[in-house]
């Protein structure tokens, strides 16, 4: 999942709480370290974001477009807002020093 089960769009933090039947609530990036990991990665996804006038969600998208071990990237929109933003990650290109700083934040929370 590209984006984490939501958690790559900067919406949510650590209080983030989902109901009961939200699987969410279950979810291994929304529980202890990997949240905390998850929650690093947003917040260089949203410098890189910030450079570019992207969200982060554009950002962790085209990214995983540029991967060439990735060949196709799912994402599920719940509004059609959501759709004419992820459309928009056509339109744009990462630097070598966005998906330098990206890559040097994933190996770091893996670590």
């Amino acid at each position: 999942d590209v984006l984490a089960r939501g958690l790559l769009t900067g919406k949510y933090d650590k209080k983030a709480r989902f109901g009961e039947n939200d699987t969410r609530s279950k979810a291994r990036y929304f529980t202890g370290s990997c949240l905390d990991s998850g929650l690093q990665i947003v917040k260089r996804l949203e410098r890189i974001g910030l450079r570019h006038h992207k969200t982060p969600a554009q950002v962790a998208i085209k990214w995983a477009l540029g991967k060439s071990f990735i060949n196709c990237v799912l994402i599920g929109n719940k509004h059609v807002s959501q759709v004419t933003e992820n459309i928009d990650v056509f339109e744009w290109s990462l630097t070598q020093e966005d998906r330098n700083e990206l890559e040097d934040g994933i190996r770091d929370t893996s670590e």
